[in-house]
């Protein structure tokens, strides 16, 4: 059994929808989707809207009875957040909660599932099955993705878009070393990996775990608005190190849904490696295609 954390309050509902869509359409084999509801609209919509087998729905209460996680509501927010929440238009407070809960909630699940977990963000949507990203960590402890761009000091060189820990004694140290650092913010690691919320942290782990962690980048293709300017597209697959790879998600961060009916590909065209809609005809069709179905998700909401 595959058992995925996510989590997304009511601004992040289309994306769940489609999150959870694209698992159901293109996932083989035995799996659930743990999401956490951050408010009452989403718990009631897959609760009582629209019922999946698949989906297993927490509320944030239950989530908050945990006094750990509860504290991380009142954490300072970092720089990150507080620019993250400056072009999204929201509380930088929230932001810097809800990069906490990414760690939280899965040792969370972890915690009462005693199986294996990977966090996956709401804003990602899948175009394959993910056989490829197990095959490739094999029995190692941790499975990490790359940013795929020029080594950035502030966010680090691991996305946390999809992160898989085992149910063993490295995967559980490390997912809890992980939550550990978002509970107490301030603590010697602080300086050297606390610049971008959740995200950099995983170099830490990756350096503390290196013996039983996999980076999954050789066979397992993956996009993201960031570093579609550094692949090659062919056949409609991507070129990445000179490895021909299926793309199995495409990371949709600071997709943007316009009143007109159109769409924007980033908050305030914060992408410095270019407008991701320009890099190749075959990403402009991806955005096209999570636009139809970000459209429908909306449909549904009402």
């Amino acid at each position: 059994m595959k058992n995925y954390c996510t989590l997304g309050d009511s601004r992040y509902l289309p994306q769940l929808i489609c999150l959870v869509d694209s698992i159901k359409l293109n996932f083989v084999g035995n799996y659930k989707i743990h999401l956490l509801a951050l408010d009452e609209k989403v718990y009631n919509f897959f609760t009582q809207k629209r019922k999946e087998s698949c989906v297993i729905v927490h509320s944030l209460s239950q989530v908050l009875e945990d006094f750990e996680i509860k504290s991380t509501r009142y954490l300072k927010p970092g720089q990150e957040a507080i620019s993250n929440a400056q072009a999204s238009n929201k509380d930088p407070q929230f932001v810097q909660f809800c990069w906490s809960l990414a760690p939280c909630y899965s040792k969370w699940v972890m915690d009462r599932i005693q199986e294996d977990v990977t966090y996956v963000d709401a804003d990602l949507f899948f175009l394959n099955d993910v056989s490829s990203f197990f095959k490739e960590i094999e029995d190692n402890s941790i499975g990490l993705v790359r940013h795929r761009i020029p080594y950035l000091y502030t966010s680090g060189e691991y996305n946390v878009g999809m992160v898989y820990f085992r149910n063993d004694g490295v995967g559980r140290s490390a997912l809890k070393r992980w939550k550990d650092m978002l509970v107490n913010p301030n603590t010697s690691y602080t300086f050297g990996y606390g610049t971008c919320g959740d995200q950099k942290y995983l170099e830490l782990i990756a350096s503390l775990y290196r013996e039983k962690l996999c980076i999954v980048d050789k066979k397992f293709g993956h996009l993201a608005p960031w570093n579609v300017m550094g692949h090659k597209y062919k056949d409609g697959k991507i070129i990445w190190e000179n490895e021909i790879q299926d793309l199995v998600y495409f990371h949709f961060a600071h997709f943007v849904m316009e009143e007109a009916g159109s769409y924007r590909a980033s908050y305030k065209n914060e992408w410095v490696w270019g407008d991701p809609l320009k890099a190749d005809p075959f990403v402009k069709n991806l955005y096209d295609l999570y636009h139809r179905k970000m459209l429908a998700a909306v449909e549904e909401i009402k």
